[in-house]
């Protein structure tokens, strides 16, 4: 009897350069905010996959956001703020919050639509204009 092989598995989203990805070669569709669990060998393939990959406009990530996007919480965002002070970890959802608190005259559709790079970097520039409103 032959040992059976193991499947790895690859979770990945939509990475920083990218609002949408599609490729047919391996059925992957991303959007902002989805985690798509993939065997690994597809994604160290020379295709289309492969290069979103080293371009940036796919990214990997890990089973916690893969599980926290199934349950429909959203991807898990380590948001860093300044020296001295803790990491906030937040889901996609509260940055659509946070980016409305802070003022955002987008909608909660359109910043939905974002991807999480897109919406932290809107934070950090509305975050630095409450910052020079108060000095």
């Amino acid at each position: 009897m032959g040992k059976k092989k193991e499947v790895k598995i690859a979770y990945i989203t939509l990475g920083g350069k990218a609002r949408s990805f599609y490729d047919s070669e391996t059925g992957v569709q991303l959007v902002p905010g989805k985690v798509f669990k993939i065997d690994e060998s597809k994604v160290q393939s020379k295709g289309k996959l492969a290069g979103a990959l080293r371009g940036g406009h796919v990214e990997r990530t890990d089973a916690e956001a893969y599980d926290l996007y199934s349950e429909g919480e959203g991807k898990i965002v380590q948001q860093s703020k300044e020296e001295g002070e803790d990491d906030i970890t937040m889901t996609k959802a509260q940055l659509v919050d946070y980016a409305k608190e802070l003022g955002s005259d987008l909608t909660k559709n359109k910043l939905k639509g974002m991807s999480v790079f897109q919406l932290q970097e809107l934070i950090n520039e509305l975050e630095s204009e409450d910052n020079e409103d108060e000095d």
